[in-house]
């Protein structure tokens, strides 16, 4: 990335070669020879194209820096209010949650909502793209681990209940939205599969045995994860119970 330190050397090298030009071209009016003139116009011709040339490049390079610091500012801009949705959603609801939520949240006017997404659903739309990409890694990472322990972990992860709801906001969202399930049933798709993966060694497709057992699996560490707040010691252990009632023998 060009640095405004590049710019300002550019800028100096070109008022440091003009400034040799107008040197160049004072001793030539000193007493030089005739043949002498001539060379040293000829040069001083070269050296203001030149100079020209490295001026040119040098408003080149300050056009590129600056696009480069708005398109980081915009990054930046894009990466807060989908940060501030998840929050809101989360916390709200989608269907209770605004624009003027996501914004206020993020701390800027509802303008930079409309001028990065389309509206409120473009930036849930967002939030299931970035989740299911995240889910992606998760499972890779966990890649040889199986399910049981995979998922225990999870529940130790500070971010797992706004996660869950933020879920089950989507989840919702696609009942009371047919025309969205094009979108989201692939994704969702994916992300049992993957789970379904960490209970079948081997790289063949699971069974479905296996898909319904992953669903199962899903399910309760939902359930309880979402209940937890409301009934907390009631619920020490229930999900590792329910694990390993469901899953085959070793």
């Amino acid at each position: 990335m060009a640095r405004k330190d590049d710019d300002d050397d550019l800028g100096v090298a070109a008022r440091a070669l003009a400034d040799a030009v107008t040197t160049l071209s004072k001793a030539l009016g000193q007493g030089l020879t005739e043949a002498s003139q001539e060379v040293g116009t000829q040069l001083a011709s070269s050296l203001r194209e030149v100079s020209r040339e490295l001026a040119d490049a040098s408003v080149e390079v300050g056009r590129r820096a600056g696009e480069q610091r708005r398109r980081a500012k915009a990054d930046r801009t894009r990466a807060a209010l989908l940060d501030a949705a998840r929050t809101v959603f989360a916390r709200q609801g989608y269907e209770g949650a605004s624009v003027g939520d996501v914004a206020s949240e993020a701390g800027f006017t509802k303008g930079a909502v409309y001028a990065n997404f389309g509206g409120k659903e473009e930036l849930l739309m967002e939030i299931v793209r970035e989740l299911g990409q995240d889910e992606v890694a998760w499972y890779a990472e966990r890649d040889g681990q199986d399910l049981a322990s995979a998922l225990h972990c999870a529940h130790d992860d500070p971010e797992l209940l706004v996660r869950t709801l933020l879920s089950l906001e989507i989840f919702t969202y696609a009942v009371r939205h047919a025309d969205s399930r094009k979108v989201l049933a692939p994704i969702i798709g994916t992300s049992l599969t993957n789970a379904a993966r960490l209970l079948h060694p081997g790289d063949d497709e699971p069974t479905q045995d296996e898909r319904d057992t992953a669903i199962g699996l899903l399910a309760v560490h939902t359930y309880v994860s979402v209940l937890e707040p409301l009934l907390g010691d009631e619920l020490v252990g229930v999900a590792d119970r329910l694990t390993a009632r469901l899953l085959p023998p070793a």
